[in-house]
């Protein structure tokens, strides 16, 4: 048994527990590297004590050694039984050069994107099991879905079976985690079974839940048949795991249940075209309230728009409450020197841009002449399009409809419609209504992650594959067409509507009874 990060042991010390209570008669060998001279020292001390306490009931060998685990003149077993582990979680903009190409070099063609370190961990982990080994790790939820670890998930299951993924949703349980985990457990040869989905909401005590749970679940055997679905958490045999590259992440078994069932629904990736919004690379000085706008000279304000962010979307219906600075907006003079910024911009210039030059000049591809320009202007933006629009993270009540396309995306999405420029007052409304429902939280769940007080993340690569109607379709019916555009329009000015309406309209659209499933309980 080999855990290449070990820290002080405590994966090898319950290794040793588990077996000694199995009543194990045969012959172990425990080998632990860790980087941490300390750590290397606690876990020589720990695992040399348990194998004192144990050592009568089976044959004990440890060797815990000071490595780098990463570093290329230390090679990994290939014929390793069992690998458990808690690599070191660093993502790629935190990586300094030398770690970068050292994970460039440990991926080889397996390198996409911005990959995280421990990505490296699970890789060499899979190529050094035996051919009946298993490797059981905590790792980023990351690992499970994001495009920089797609080619990873593709050759995994092209070597060896995922036995579970499980997602523990409160982060109490490690507390040294500064972002979201998941716990994997892979098995070799390949047999095609089914993988276990375990997943337990935000509360401490779901978390505990699932776990017993699992444990009982593991005593009677696997089942096909036999789904653990309570209040909070569900283990379930997910037969699509091992042939999905896109997302390996658990859902509750209520949403990943809804997703099945609309399995050949249209989804939003077929009708929109989502596009990231604006990165300023500095938002003290490119973003600023409605309230500092206002307080500007009147020839300035024209250099700014009103701006997606977190606070300007309220139960669909848009704000302005915060600006953004953006020159490149048709009809505007040109601002290419310092000059320039004076000239036009004096006030703003001199209060927002130069006192913060010495940051914005340090930004990444700025220069003397650049230096007050954003990260990322996106010049899709230029033109006034009408569009949906979304928050990075929220739920239902979090997209609405820009109609006169004044508003640029920042910390946030804008979708237009695929198959066509135009994009109608009519449809834009219907849409915005569907995106108000409560059920759309339901669908959310299914295809998105939570990131804490109820929001899910509304990232592209989650979204675009949540089922949706086509409102485009020939086929519709218009009068359900004419009553989400009304609704929608009464959610977009802020007015009363009624959901019970729009609940039943919503539903129907999906082809879906009424009492199929209850709104919000996922």
């Amino acid at each position: 048994m080999f855990d290449p990060a070990c820290g002080s042991g405590v994966f090898l010390k319950e290794v040793l527990r588990q077996l000694s209570l199995k009543n194990y008669q045969g012959k172990v060998r425990l080998e632990g590297w860790d980087i941490s001279p300390a750590a290397i020292d606690m876990a020589r001390f720990i695992l040399l004590y348990e194998k004192d306490q144990i050592s009568s009931k089976f044959s004990i060998d440890v060797e815990i050694c000071h490595r780098d685990s990463l570093d290329r003149t230390h090679q990994w077993s290939n014929d390793v039984d069992i690998i458990l582990m808690n690599p070191p979680f660093l993502s790629w903009n935190h990586m300094n050069k030398k770690q970068r190409e050292l994970v460039k070099e440990s991926l080889g063609d397996l390198m996409q994107k911005t990959p995280d370190l421990s990505s490296v961990f699970l890789w060499k982990g899979v190529k050094s099991i035996s051919s009946k080994g298993v490797i059981a790790c905590i790792l980023p939820t990351s690992i499970l879905d994001a495009q920089s670890h797609l080619k990873i998930r593709e050759s995994i299951l092209a070597q060896i079976d995922l036995y579970l993924v499980g997602k523990l949703g409160n982060d109490l349980l490690f507390s040294n985690a500064e972002i979201y985990t998941t716990i994997l457990v892979a098995q070799s040869p390949k047999n095609n079974k089914f993988a276990l989905s375990l997943w337990a909401d935000h509360k401490l005590e779901s978390s505990s839940a699932v776990l017993r749970a699992l444990r009982r679940y593991n005593y009677y055997g696997r089942d096909p048949f036999n789904v653990v679905d309570q209040n909070g958490f569900s283990i379930y045999e997910n037969p699509s795991l091992n042939d999905n590259l896109i997302s390996w992440s658990p859902r509750s078994y209520k949403a990943f249940n809804l997703l099945r069932q609309l399995e050949k629904f249209s989804k939003v990736k077929d009708i929109f075209k989502i596009r990231q919004g604006v990165l300023t690379g500095f938002k003290a000085a490119f973003l600023l309230s409605k309230e500092t706008i206002e307080a500007l000279p009147k020839k300035e304000r024209k250099f700014f728009r009103p701006a997606i962010v977190t606070e300007s979307i309220s139960n669909s219906h848009l704000l302005d409450v915060s600006y953004v600075f953006y020159p490149n907006s048709k009809d505007l003079p040109k601002i290419d020197s310092e000059n320039d910024l004076d000239k036009y911009v004096e006030a703003y210039y001199q209060t927002y841009l130069l006192p913060n030059k010495s940051k914005l000049i340090s930004r990444s591809r700025k220069s003397e002449n650049t230096w007050w320009t954003l990260n990322e202007y996106r010049a899709w933006q230029v033109d006034r399009k009408p569009k949906l629009v979304s928050t990075c993270f929220g739920k239902a009540g979090s997209f609405a409809w820009d109609g006169s396309g004044d508003y640029v995306a920042v910390q946030g999405y804008a979708w237009f419609l695929k198959k066509s420029n135009i994009f109608s007052e009519k449809l834009g409304l219907a849409y915005t209504a569907i995106l108000s429902c409560p059920f759309i939280n339901n669908l959310l769940a299914s295809v998105s992650n939570h990131v804490g007080r109820g929001q899910l993340d509304l990232s592209i690569r989650y979204i675009e594959n949540m089922p949706i109607p086509d409102l485009t379709a020939s086929n519709l019916d218009l009068d359900t067409l004419e009553s989400l555009y009304k609704i929608g329009g009464l959610i977009s000015s802020g007015e009363d509507f009624d959901d019970r309406a729009l609940n039943e309209l919503v539903l129907s659209l999906y082809q879906l009874q009424s009492n199929t499933i209850s709104l919000l309980e996922l």
